[in-house]
Formats: C-alpha cells, sequence, structure tokens
C-alpha cells in the first residue's frame, strides 16, 4: 500500500493503477528526492511528467508546493490521479491533463508556462532522454534555479555542454539524476 510519507497529507493511501507497466516510485526514492530539494518545495511550481498514480505530485502538494501540474496519456492513470487529488481536496491547486507528453511540453511552451521543479520517470522503455532533457533547458521551461529530476533504473551517462550540472544519486536499482541550468545552453545525454 503507496501512502504519502510527510506533510499535511502524511499516511494517507495513495491509490495507484492495476497496469503492471505504471509502477509508483518507491518510498525511499520519494523520501531522498524531497530531502534533496528539501524547503524550496514550499510555494513552488511542480510539474509530474508521466504521472502513473501522482504520487510524486501528491507528495509535492503535502509538503507545500503551490501548484502541481501532472502529465499521463494513459486514461487509467489520469482516472486514479483524478480520484486521488478528490480524496486529498487538492483539485484547485493542480492540473491535471490527460495527454502525450510532447503535446504537454509544447502547450506548456506556447503558454510561456514554466515550473521550478520538473520531475520525469518515464516508463522503462523510455529512449529519448537525449531530447527530451534538451528539449526542456533549450526553451526555458524551468524557472531560474529551477530543478530538472529524472528518475530511471537506466545509468545515463550526461555530457555537460555550457553550464548544465547535474549530480547523481542511486538508490537500489533507482537512479534519480538531478540537473541544474547554472546560466544558458543545453545539456547532451547518452546511453
Amino acid at each position: 500500500m503507496l501512502k504519502i510519507i510527510a506533510g499535511k497529507h502524511r499516511h494517507k493511501k495513495i491509490l495507484t493503477p492495476s497496469k503492471e507497466n505504471i509502477i509508483p516510485s518507491k518510498n525511499i526514492v520519494r523520501e531522498s528526492l524531497f530531502s534533496i530539494i528539501n524547503f524550496r518545495i514550499i510555494n513552488s511550481t511542480f510539474l509530474d511528467l508521466f504521472s502513473g498514480s501522482g504520487a510524486i505530485g501528491l507528495e509535492a502538494l503535502s509538503r507545500q508546493a503551490k501548484h502541481v501540474t501532472f502529465v499521463d496519456q494513459d486514461l487509467e492513470a489520469t482516472k486514479t490521479i483524478k480520484q486521488n487529488l478528490f480524496n486529498f481536496n487538492e483539485e484547485e491547486k493542480s492540473t491535471l491533463l490527460h495527454m502525450d507528453y510532447q503535446v504537454a511540453l509544447k502547450s506548456f511552451l506556447l503558454e510561456n508556462k514554466t515550473f521550478d521543479f520538473i520531475f520525469l520517470d518515464p516508463p522503462y522503455d523510455f529512449l529519448y532522454y537525449l531530447e527530451l532533457t534538451n528539449y526542456i533547458f533549450l526553451n526555458n521551461l524551468l524557472n531560474p534555479n529551477g530543478l530538472l529530476i529524472i528518475e530511471s533504473e537506466k545509468q545515463l551517462n550526461f555530457i555537460v555542454l555550457k553550464n548544465i550540472s547535474h549530480k547523481t544519486y542511486r538508490y537500489g536499482k533507482s537512479i534519480l539524476y538531478v540537473l541544474k541550468k547554472e546560466k544558458t545552453a543545453g545539456a547532451v545525454l547518452t546511453k
């Protein structure tokens, strides 16, 4: 059973989709992620891309994020997130988009919408980390001092071009990559 770890919704149960290919982030990963970003989450804007159950975004809301945008193209996942948001009474502080991640990112770009945190936990067979990472940084979808956080079981090697710093944190099979734009330009990611 998946539960919120900390904050105003601590210990509340998170509903999860029944699909085998939607695997929520483990407690240790969620706990570590929010230890890394610590109090910066308060009053922040947060994008939970490839949301699945929405556990990461719900944890951000529990820890006082100002607004969380959830994006997932799976209908069961978005229905589950919608129910979780209702159960947590967090509909007003969230946006739920049932769409492909590429469509969502293009719409954010057209709306000049940016985020303090972007969290990516794509499906295991996802192949476009390089393109997605570059798109986010080159199109300035992060606010100044914003963080791009990627969860993956794959070892990703970052070749930094022009002021993109990154840190890597390993938790069993799961790896968190935290990237930050220091000034300008993009990053290249290889597999």
